[in-house]
């Protein structure tokens, strides 16, 4: 059998090293040069043109339906019901909407969803008949930290 000599182990950690110091190299060189050119590939967000009628219409104060407020790291859904608005226990997290019903994250139950073509809100028809305040929001969009949705006209 072979035994590793000093000057072998030398040999090795040199050559991890120098592997190092490449990637990283090519890595600070790319970074800023040739991976920005390829920023634009693949999905992106939607992008809105909101001097369009419909968006103009939509935009109005009274289809105002709720805001997001960023509270612990998620965005929060606070929901407007005739002219208060109230803060829910509901909350957006990649697309989807949940409930936080227990003390950590991550085992709450998911309401909905934020179609990412649309940027419509789709609440569950189960969640629909327990709160209330869900009705308001659902089928609105999300613009930026704001939900609007038309309301009927009397």
């Amino acid at each position: 059998m072979a035994e590793l000599t000093i000057s072998q182990l030398i040999k090795m950690l040199l050559f991890v090293a120098v592997i190092v110091v490449v990637i990283t190299g090519a890595y600070l060189g790319f970074r800023n040069y040739v991976i920005p050119y390829f920023e634009d590939l693949g999905p992106s967000e939607r992008e809105l043109d909101l001097s369009t009628p419909y968006y103009q219409d939509l935009m109005r104060e009274e289809n105002l339906a709720g805001v997001t407020v960023l509270k612990e790291g998620y965005l929060y859904f606070s929901v407007k019901e005739g002219g208060a608005t109230f803060g829910t226990s509901y909350y957006l997290d990649d697309g989807s909407i949940y409930i936080a019903e227990g003390e950590y994250f991550g085992f709450d139950e998911e309401i909905g969803e934020i179609d990412k073509s649309s940027g419509k809100i789709k609440i569950f028809d189960e969640w629909l008949d327990k709160d209330m305040l869900l009705k308001n929001i659902d089928g609105g969009e999300k613009i930026g930290n704001e939900i609007y949705k038309i309301r009927a006209r009397a």
